[in-house]
Order: C-alpha cells, then sequence, then structure tokens
C-alpha cells in the first residue's frame, strides 16, 4: 500500500491509508456494537422464555396439588363411609345377638320371626 517515490513515502498515500484505517475501526466498531444488541436481544428472549416455563411448572404443580387435594378428600369420605357401614353392621349383630340371648335364656320364641325382628329394630334405633 504504501508507495515510495523516488525513495520517500508519499504523504497523500499515508493518508489514504489512515483513513482507510479509521473507516475499518469504525465499521469494526458498528459490528462489534450490532453483535452486542443481538446478544442482549437474545439473553432478554431467553430470560423472558425461562420465566414462562417456570410460570407454566409453577401451575402444572398447583394442578398436580389439587388434584392430589381432592383424591385425598374423597378417599378420606370412602374410609368413613366404611367406617360408618361396619359400626352399623356391628350394632345390628349387636342387637341380633342380644334377642339370640334372650331367646335362649326363654323370654322369646324362635319361631315369632316378627317379634325378634321388631326387637332388632328397637335396639339398633335406641343405640
Amino acid at each position: 500500500m504504501l508507495e515510495t517515490m523516488e525513495g520517500r513515502l508519499c504523504l497523500l498515500d499515508v493518508l489514504f491509508v489512515l483513513k482507510v484505517l479509521k473507516g475499518m475501526r469504525r465499521v469494526l466498531l458498528c459490528v462489534l456494537e450490532g453483535m452486542r444488541r443481538v446478544l442482549l436481544c437474545m439473553l432478554e428472549g431467553m430470560r423472558r422464555v425461562l420465566l414462562c416455563m417456570l410460570e407454566g411448572m409453577r401451575r402444572v404443580l398447583l394442578c398436580m396439588l389439587e388434584g392430589m387435594r381432592r383424591v385425598l378428600l374423597r378417599t378420606l369420605k370412602v374410609v368413613e363411609g366404611v367406617i360408618c357401614l361396619l359400626l352399623c353392621m356391628l350394632q345390628a349383630m349387636r342387637c341380633v345377638l342380644l334377642c339370640m340371648l334372650e331367646a335362649v335364656e326363654g323370654g322369646l320364641c324362635l319361631l315369632d320371626v316378627r317379634e325378634v325382628i321388631r326387637r332388632v329394630r328397637l335396639c339398633m334405633s335406641e343405640a
């Protein structure tokens, strides 16, 4: 680039080279600034995507917890129902056994089924 004229550098050529270098510097600075802005935009985009993903995961977990809560409540109701049924069955068995004991002791005739059923119902309503 630098040429010599009779052993000397041409001043115009040196000034031209300096201008070219100055222009290249400006271009590189613009490229770097553009790259910086692109990277900042990418980082912001990634930040937003991650925030959306976290929010989605939070909502999924909340739905799962609510579903589990409902299942546990329904299970508790079923268990309570089974316990209530067992208690009723035990009470009925107790009343039948009391009537049978009374019959064995001679208070009831086993052939009078209606009276036995009435006494079992009476016994259960008292319990």
